[in-house]
């Protein structure tokens, strides 16, 4: 869940309502050398302001999703907010999606010593992404 929230690239609302499928594995082939290599894709769902999309994200996020399906306890269908569909949420613990904000970033905040609170305000998911987006210089791919 921390790998896909800070380096999906995923704002709070496309995060929230991954689905449980939500990674398409392809392959590319450098220009220069001809080398295969891996492509993970991340579908983002529809919101407010776009259509549905794939967006390339670093292979280790899939790896990652897809591990984190094999020991994911079943979880009930919830209502998507945008669509009003019933589907699988990824990030779905005993049947609710606000985990990260309330337990993870807690916990992480206690195990490393960092205060969750500063002149910001409160460490949340929002900062945290925006945080590793600016200095993050780790490529699409590898």
């Amino acid at each position: 869940m921390v790998a896909v929230w800070l380096f999906g690239g995923s704002r709070v609302d496309e995060f929230r309502r991954l689905e449980l499928d939500c990674v398409a594995w392809d392959e590319g082939t450098d220009d220069t050398s001809g080398e295969l290599f891996t492509i993970c894709l991340l579908h983002i769902p529809q919101n407010k302001t776009s259509r549905p999309f794939n967006k390339p994200v670093d292979p280790v996020v899939g790896q990652l999703i897809d591990a984190g399906k094999l020991i994911r306890p079943p979880q009930p269908d919830l209502a998507d907010r945008e669509t009003g569909e019933k589907r699988q949420h990824l990030f779905c613990h005993r049947g609710h999606k606000g985990y990260l904000n309330h337990n993870i970033l807690p916990a992480l905040c206690r195990k490393f010593g960092v205060p969750q609170t500063d002149s910001r305000g409160a460490l949340t998911r929002h900062r945290a992404r925006a945080t590793i987006a600016t200095n993050s210089s780790t490529p699409a791919r590898r």
